[in-house]
């Protein structure tokens, strides 16, 4: 398989693109993505679901039984890769559906963030696809000034995530997360995360928090490709926030591999997402 394919659903069948092909369709609707290691991922039912629950939101929405079944056909069971299934809109607004499989960039346990200054650009912050393009400037921006990814902010201030990632921090012994509401976007990965500290005994609070207050407190990213990253340095206003060093971040990333499972051999899901009617 290419280091970068794309398979078109015609409606029967994946169609692997050309390869001059592979920046041609629509305006990306939505986009969900997941590491796959060898024929092994976490929770793909779930990223199934979270796909079907974005496309509902869009009128044209099409049926997704026959592409989500194929998808799990299709997909490698050797190697790393980054697994993506998209909605998009034709010039003439008809529906595409697609399957990306991407080689993964160099994974690191840490990352560093720069705070965009201004609050929250996105125009659709509940899933991601439609403010992709700005997404990957952002994170350009935060590249200018030495930093791995851009933090979002609410317009009182308030923490949201980075680009595409989730974040957490620790007090104490309790984890903490912003809490879930129209701006905030959500994982699978946050999930699985809140379901180990869930069977851990580890509180879970969900606050509301300025980078600021986050000095000398440990502080990850999460999300659905790298898993936990512990931020290892953070530009806010001209000034470094200078994170806790992380003391769980790699016993956390142990737990969540263990969610691991392999690719189902049928293409028969355990259950049919609902469609929308």
């Amino acid at each position: 398989m290419a280091e970068d394919s794309i398979f078109r659903w015609t409606g029967t069948e994946l169609t692997l693109l050309p390869a001059d092909m592979l920046n041609s369709g629509g305006r990306l609707r939505v986009a969900e993505s997941w590491l796959l290691s060898d024929g092994q991922t976490r929770s793909l039912l779930n990223h199934y679901r979270r796909f079907q629950r974005a496309t509902s939101a869009w009128r044209e929405s099409p049926p997704l039984w026959d592409f989500l079944t194929a998808v799990t056909e299709s997909m490698p069971r050797r190697g790393h890769w980054v697994a993506q299934i998209e909605y998009l809109h034709g010039d003439d607004r008809s529906p595409i559906l697609q399957l990306r499989t991407t080689a993964p960039a160099p994974h690191h346990h840490t990352v560093s963030l720069w705070t965009h200054p201004a609050p929250d650009p996105r125009t659709y912050p509940a899933f991601l696809g439609p403010d992709w393009a700005m997404m990957l400037q952002l994170r350009r921006q935060a590249n200018m000034y030495g930093a791995d990814d851009s933090v979002l902010l609410d317009t009182s201030g308030h923490v949201l995530g980075t680009t595409f990632d989730t974040m957490a921090w620790w007090r104490a012994e309790t984890l903490c997360l912003p809490p879930y509401g129209p701006r905030v976007t959500g994982s699978v990965t946050r999930e699985i995360v809140e379901d180990i500290a869930h069977a851990s005994g580890v509180s879970i609070r969900y606050e509301e928090v300025s980078p600021e207050e986050l000095t000398d407190h440990e502080v990850w990213t999460i999300c659905d490709l790298y898993g936990i990253r512990s931020v290892s340095r953070w530009m806010h206003d001209g000034t470094d926030i200078a994170p806790a060093p992380s003391q769980r971040a790699r016993l956390w990333q142990r737990r969540l591999a263990q969610f691991a499972l392999p690719l189902p051999q049928s293409p028969v899901l355990p259950s049919a997402p609902a469609e929308e009617t």
